[in-house]
């Protein structure tokens, strides 16, 4: 696609905005000469757009790339977290653009940022949107990562990577290691080039793993979006020269309702003095994504004074009601046994929402075998305490 196309694309797509994709690629001469597949995909990326980045969907001079690099891009809440985290600073690089976002959130705080990204047609779409943006401090340099930077002297601020997840045969990756490029590979390229390094990794990572691997890691930011874990950010001090040290964990949960960030050092997660429960009281605490992926087990029953129920089991009970908990609270009605009869007199409807904790079975695959059908007010909550096999009858507590 030419840049000088984007302009016929884009007013396209604006006549067509009513219509769906598909209908637009199935009528002939419906474009007046422009690419129906390139105004498809215009239309896909708008759609897109009003729920994953709402900045984009406000400017109608914006061209989206194809379906693939808009759903692995990041959303616009993760990356302006990662932009305020960033914060005022002189340069930046983002060594793998993809379609953008970042390096476009990034502007808003950095005085430069360098783009850099070998997929021309990603590069030349972000060139038109940086303008169509009005960002004047973005450099768009079409090149990998390690080639470019065998070319530039700059010393940044930060550099920003987020490695392809997949290897060389489409199949999703998790390591650092195995994504592409190998960004523990590239470590010994990267210092002397930037004070501080922000890596973006799978959220199913291990994260003690990953710090390993990089070293030097100073924090790692667990980021959940309404509630569902989306992105592992370590960020390396590449000032100390690969020495192991003892990172900050920071928990963050962005939703329309506003942020909730915590942070726990080392000493609070490996540290803490854990009480465990020996029955269930009035109340069961689940803690929300981001604190699970965290690890921040031990911590969470000394911070909020609740008692855990196993060693492996990350729920929390208390007998009273701790209202600003970061994660469901249920109120439990009773303890309940595993039969269908028994059930079904504490839940005459047949319906309720299973929840699986530490419990050997799927939550689907225990509501069917209980004869529970999905629904209402009521939540089955199978978990372990202490040694002990248990089913809580709970509902949701009025305060949320």
């Amino acid at each position: 696609m030419e840049a000088d196309q984007y302009t016929d694309i884009i007013a396209e797509a604006q006549r067509h905005r009513d219509e769906s994709p598909m209908a637009v690629l199935l009528k002939k001469n419906a474009t007046h000469g422009a690419d129906p597949r390139c105004v498809a995909q215009q239309l896909e990326g708008l759609a897109l757009a009003k729920v994953k980045w709402p900045f984009l969907a406000a400017n109608h001079d914006i061209v989206y790339p194809p379906r693939l690099n808009c759903e692995q891009s990041s959303s616009e809440v993760a990356a302006r977290y990662k932009a305020t985290l960033v914060g005022q600073v002189g340069s930046l690089a983002d060594l793998t653009g993809g379609m953008g976002i970042d390096s476009l959130l990034f502007a808003s705080s950095a005085t430069l940022v360098d783009y850099v990204e070998q997929d021309a047609q990603l590069v030349d779409m972000m060139r038109h949107n940086a303008a169509a943006l009005g960002l004047d401090n973005v450099a768009v340099h079409c090149s990998d990562c390690v080639g470019w930077l065998g070319c530039t002297s700059r010393r940044y601020d930060w550099l920003y990577i987020d490695p392809s997840r997949r290897d060389s045969y489409g199949r999703r990756t998790v390591r650092l290691e195995d994504c592409q490029p190998d960004i523990v590979k590239l470590l010994p390229l990267l210092k002397g080039r930037c004070a501080r390094l922000l890596v973006k990794a799978s959220p199913m990572a291990d994260i003690e793993v990953s710090c390993a691997s990089l070293a030097s890691v100073e924090a790692v930011h667990v980021v959940a979006v309404n509630h569902e874990c989306k992105e592992l950010l370590f960020v390396v001090d590449m000032e100390s020269c690969g020495e192991p040290r003892e990172h900050d964990t920071v928990c963050v949960d962005i939703w329309a309702g506003g942020i909730w960030t915590d942070t726990f050092s080392h000493e609070e997660r490996t540290g803490c003095r854990v009480d465990y429960a020996d029955t269930v009281e009035k109340y069961l605490y689940e803690p929300h994504a981001a604190l699970m992926k965290g690890g921040a087990y031990n911590s969470i029953g000394a911070r909020y004074g609740l008692r855990k129920l196993s060693p492996n089991t990350h729920l929390y009970t208390s007998d009273h009601l701790v209202t600003n908990f970061p994660g469901r609270v249920f109120s439990v009605l009773k303890e309940l046994p595993f039969d269908r009869k028994g059930l079904r007199a504490e839940i005459p409807e047949g319906r309720c929402h299973v929840v699986t904790r530490n419990f050997p079975e799927e939550a689907a695959t225990l509501q069917k075998r209980l004869g529970m059908a999905e629904g209402g007010t009521l939540f089955l909550v199978a978990t372990t305490l202490s040694h002990r096999k248990t089913l809580l009858l709970c509902q949701r507590s009025i305060l949320q």
